[in-house]
């Protein structure tokens, strides 16, 4: 009762406090997901501007279970850029996934500007491929351009600028929903992009954070589309050194990477392939190097398939594709996981708009089978003709701050690699790693001791986070038959 009484009087202060249009306006929602009995939310909308075309945002308040929760709470900053928060089949894992930190604290979650159930939506996934020309091979990735163009064509006219959908407006965002609540300070918690807002946060409000949790860790400084080659092939790399000190993996497997060069020979000769359904029934698709690629590193990103890859190397090897299969389509787009409209504005005005493309080139031929595939080539393709400013280049520098971190990385992070955890806290001067061997991208809710650590750390920030992780070295345990 008493949390309503004060939402009450925080939109009246929020909606009087200066004439209408000249700040952000908060007003309450329908939450429009479940609440487990005995837990409590509140929910918002933030009206950025009086402008209707200037975004709306979608935020939840997750009160905490503490009769007297303390004064700042959590803001957790999500991934992407432009995955929503509350899509209808992950809104309720919210409460088992903030658990811990709402056992002293209240957590704000909210739909990042263009996505989720945040206004405008920038959302392409309603946008059907284009139907190629019949006879006449039509490159995949090319098709995939042409529906995020179609996409851009449709946001532009309803009059929306793509540069209003960049790291500074996230990063904008995330202070005005602090300041519209109310609140003092906050403690950040960043997951994949939601780590490179909440640096930019720190870089422009460090007065509003008491400490932050970075989880996969992605700083400004660092390109992520002219490094991904050489982060996708240390996964491999390290998959297969993981495998040959593994004595049941090696027992099993031998050497692992030679399964996988006879995979890679039999993709190249075109004689690997697996079967599609569709209404019109089954059809033979073959496979390229890249599509397999691509499968394989969402298979590292989920902890629950990363141990099953050596077995899935040894089938490839055979012409036998169906442990891969069902993760080729998941990895040709980013249909239904992202905002993409959020995601091409964001990155093409930010990593595209300062890379190197001799760079990247070399990077692509120094790292051959790992650089191919769809899911490092999409921006290069869309990024030349998607209207949008670059990010001010003060945005690329490394963030320094005396915030007390906590960045927490997996080795086997096909994404956001332990390299770049390390070489971001450098700038931090109270700054913890806590790098989990057999872990990938996402540490918070797939690990438990990563997030006991985390919610230890926020509740006393000077804690050394890493004696309660203690098998943080533990390497994947390989499935073997």
């Amino acid at each position: 009762m008493v949390r309503t009484a004060f939402s009450i009087v925080l939109l009246v202060i929020v909606a009087t406090a200066s004439p209408a249009g000249a700040q952000p306006v908060l007003e309450p929602s329908a939450c429009g997901f479940f609440v487990p009995e005995g837990e409590q939310a509140s929910c918002y909308v933030l009206h950025t501007a009086a402008d209707p075309l200037a975004p709306s945002l979608f935020l939840a308040i997750l009160h905490s279970v503490a009769a007297t929760p303390e004064p700042d709470p959590v803001l957790w900053l999500n991934g992407g850029p432009g995955q929503p928060a509350f899509e209808d089949d992950t809104a309720e894992s919210w409460w088992e996934v903030t658990a811990g930190f709402r056992r002293q604290r209240d957590v704000i979650v909210y739909d990042a500007r263009g996505a989720g159930r945040s206004q405008p939506s920038l959302d392409c996934d309603d946008i059907p491929l284009p139907l190629p020309p019949p006879v006449v091979a039509t490159d995949p990735l090319h098709l995939e351009a042409q529906r995020l163009l179609a996409c851009r064509d449709r946001i532009l006219a309803q009059g929306i600028d793509l540069s209003d959908y960049r790291l500074n407006d996230h990063a904008a965002d995330a202070v005005r929903i602090v300041r519209a609540l109310g609140l003092n300070r906050v403690n950040l918690v960043g997951v994949s992009y939601g780590t490179r807002v909440a640096m930019q946060v720190l870089r422009a409000a460090p007065d509003l954070v008491r400490s932050a949790v970075l989880d996969g860790v992605y700083p400004p400084e660092v390109n992520g589309l002219v490094e991904a080659p050489t982060v996708r092939a240390g996964v491999f790399e390290l998959l297969f050194d993981d495998c040959r000190i593994d004595w049941r993996c090696r027992a099993e497997f031998g050497d692992l990477a030679e399964h996988f060069d006879a995979m890679v020979e039999r993709l190249v000769a075109g004689t690997a392939s697996i079967t599609r359904w569709s209404l019109e029934g089954a059809a033979n698709m073959p496979l390229t190097p890249g599509d397999v690629i691509d499968a394989m590193i969402v298979m590292a990103g989920d902890p629950a398939l990363l141990p099953r890859l050596p077995i899935a190397i040894r089938q490839g090897g055979t012409g036998d594709m169906r442990e891969i299969a069902p993760f080729v389509a998941r990895a040709a787009g980013s249909g239904g996981v992202l905002s993409e409209g959020v995601a091409l504005s964001t990155e093409c005005s930010s990593d595209w708009a300062y890379a190197d493309f001799t760079a990247y080139a070399r990077q692509v031929a120094a790292h051959v089978p790992y650089s191919s595939g769809h899911g490092v080539a999409i921006a290069w393709e869309v990024c030349p003709n998607w209207p949008v400013a670059a990010v001010s280049p003060e945005l690329r520098e490394p963030v320094i701050s005396d915030v007390p971190v906590l960045m927490l990385t997996g080795s086997y992070d096909p994404v956001t690699p332990p390299a770049w955890a390390y070489a971001a806290a450098r700038g931090f001067r109270n700054a913890q790693v806590v790098e989990v061997a057999r872990a990938s991208h996402g540490l918070l809710g797939s690990f438990s001791c990563a997030t006991t650590a985390a919610v230890a750390f926020v509740e006393m920030p000077g804690i050394a986070a890493a004696d309660l992780c203690r098998d943080r070295t533990r390497p994947p345990r390989f499935v073997t038959d």
